[in-house]
Parts: C-alpha cells; structure tokens; sequence
C-alpha cells in the first residue's frame, strides 16, 4: 500500500488549563520513496514550530508581567515621595533644566 498523505498532530499543555494544537498535513510526491523520513520530517516541522511559538509566548507573556510590575513600582515611588514631601523629609525636586553651566 501506497501512502499518499501524512498528518501530525502536536497538543502541547501550557499550564492554567491552556494548550496549543499545531496540526500539519503533507502530501507525499508519487516518486518519494521513503515515507519514513517524510514522517520524521513532518513530525521535526510540527515540534520545532509548536515549541518556538510556546517559547515567544512565554517571553510575551513574561514581558507583559514585567511592565505590570514596573508600573505597580513606579506608583509605589511616586507615592512615597509624595508621602516624604508631605512629612516634610525632602523637598521638592529641582528643576532638570536649572542645572548651572559647567556642570
């Protein structure tokens, strides 16, 4: 028999009840004749391209979440400050542009 066609199928578990599905389907030349390495190939496209795709989700995902926490931070900073000049601790802050020449 013949094998004309060839489909893989990859679900891979993202965690917190996520998960990607990546599905390839080739169709084999009527003069390949090692379906084998047609398979190997197939299935080395799917698990090189399912992984790369989990690996920029991830680091969008861990840029997101760190933007996040820059901007909590930043809020934080702002407050203190706010809370310092209010108690009277520092004052307020000069103006960049005041900055005497030679400096």
């Amino acid at each position: 028999m013949q094998v004309t066609t060839i489909t893989y199928q990859r679900v891979l578990n993202l965690g917190d009840y996520n998960s990607c599905r990546l599905e390839k389907t080739a169709v084999i030349p009527d003069d390949y004749e090692d379906e084998e390495i047609a398979t190997q190939n197939l299935i080395e496209s799917v698990e090189h391209q399912i992984h790369e795709e989990n690996i920029h989700n991830q680091l969008d995902k861990e840029i997101r979440d760190r933007k996040k926490e820059l901007t909590a931070l930043s809020l934080e900073v702002e407050s203190l400050k706010n809370e310092l000049q209010r108690l009277g601790k520092i004052k307020d802050e000069p103006d960049s542009d005041d900055i005497p020449d030679g400096f």
